[in-house]
Order: C-alpha cells, then sequence, then structure tokens
C-alpha cells in the first residue's frame, strides 16, 4: 500500500518482494532519495500519514510534520544520513535520532534516519531511510546483551537496562542503593560508549536495541 504521493518502485518481482516485505513491517518505514525526495512508503508509513499521526504527506510527494522544531530535527537527520550516504561522513550513533510529537496524548514517534547506498561503484539508490518506531512501547532488555552489544561494564549495563525501561537516573540509584554521582558517573561512561550526547538521545538509541 503506497500513498498517491508516493512514486511507484520498479516494477520488477525482486522490487515487488522487497516492498511487500516493508509492507509487513508494523514500524513505518519511508525511503528519500538523494534530492530528499519521497520514493516509498510502506503501509504503517502511509496508515499514521493519513491520519495525521505526527506525520502527512506533502505536495509533491513529501513529508511534513506539525511540529516546528521536529520539522527542524529531523531535516538534520536526513542532512546526517545522506552525508554517511555519500562517504562524505561517518554517522554517529545519536546523529540521526529524532522525537517526533504526535499529539492526542500519545507518546512521541522514535524516528531513525539511516543511509542507504549501494556498493562501491555500482549504480543504485542512495539516500535515507526512515524508520519510526512507538515511544511508549517499552520493552525488557537484558542488561547482558546491552553489555555485550556495547561494551558496558555490569554496572554501566544494568543502568542502560533500567532507562531503557523508562525508569529514570533517580529510580534506577534508589533501587541500586548507589548514589546520584555515582549513578552520574556511570551514564556518563555509557554515553561515551555510545556515542550519544544527552540522555535522550541515549534512551531514543537503547529503544531501538532488539529484544
Amino acid at each position: 500500500m503506497k500513498s498517491e504521493t508516493v512514486p511507484a518502485v520498479a516494477e520488477d518481482p525482486a522490487s515487488r518482494l522487497l516492498e511487500a516485505a516493508f509492507d509487513a513491517l508494523e514500524h513505518p518505514v519511508a525511503l528519500f532519495d538523494a534530492e530528499r525526495r519521497l520514493v516509498f512508503a510502506n503501509a504503517a508509513f502511509c496508515r499514521a500519514a493519513a491520519a495525521g499521526d505526527g506525520i502527512t504527506h506533502r505536495d509533491g510527494g513529501g513529508i511534513d510534520v506539525p511540529c516546528a522544531a521536529g520539522r527542524v530535527a529531523l531535516a538534520r537527520a536526513v542532512t546526517a544520513a545522506l552525508a554517511a550516504a555519500d562517504g562524505r561522513m561517518g554517522l554517529l550513533p545519536s546523529a540521526g535520532l529524532v522525537s517526533l510529537a504526535r499529539g492526542q496524548g500519545r507518546t512521541p514517534w522514535l524516528a531513525r534516519c539511516v543511509p542507504v547506498a549501494g556498493r562501491p561503484g555500482a549504480s543504485g539508490l542512495r539516500g535515507a531511510m526512515l524508520i519510526l518506531s512507538d515511544g511508549g512501547r517499552r520493552r525488557a532488555l537484558p542488561a547482558a546483551s546491552l553489555g555485550r552489544l556495547f561494551g558496558l561494564t555490569p554496572a554501566q549495563a544494568a543502568m542502560a537496562a533500567a532507562l531503557a525501561a523508562g525508569a529514570t537516573l533517580e529510580e534506577h540509584a534508589r533501587k541500586r542503593g548507589i548514589s546520584r554521582e555515582t549513578a552520574r558517573s556511570h551514564l556518563a561512561g555509557i554515553r561515551r560508549r555510545t556515542g550519544c550526547r544527552r540522555q535522550a538521545e541515549l534512551v531514543a538509541l537503547l529503544s531501538r536495541v532488539p529484544g
């Protein structure tokens, strides 16, 4: 299912199979080319846009978000992903992470923009993929898995798991019986390991780790 404002992808078996695979995903997903044109949106993305659920289709094939701050942040995330796709810069874990307001008391979309590029020297799409996930759907992540994934100490991994589950720094400190200063030290270590400059970016990153 594609919006009428989204150009059709190539009608070959591989492309149709890929389109069906994207449509089977519960997360809204959209693809942009190097000129920031929307070239594909899966069924979940089209449903969200049609309902005005934090995103809308714009005349000419693009997308829009109602919040000005979210619009600016999303534009920066797309720019970073396109630069990474072109090989002009590396993409830090937090560079493509954006929170998009949805209204009506709903938790924001956690949006991640990642580079899309073909093999070196090969022709094909160079662009960015936008993936939305519901910030309210928190799941328990094993501390040991987070430790292995990001190279964290056991104490840091325990904090990362707590933050991913929605706990605050103070709540985790009380539960573990550690001081606020120690908790802040653990948080600083996690941010260094993950490349996240702010706690909100870290939580957004952790929310995308498969359970």
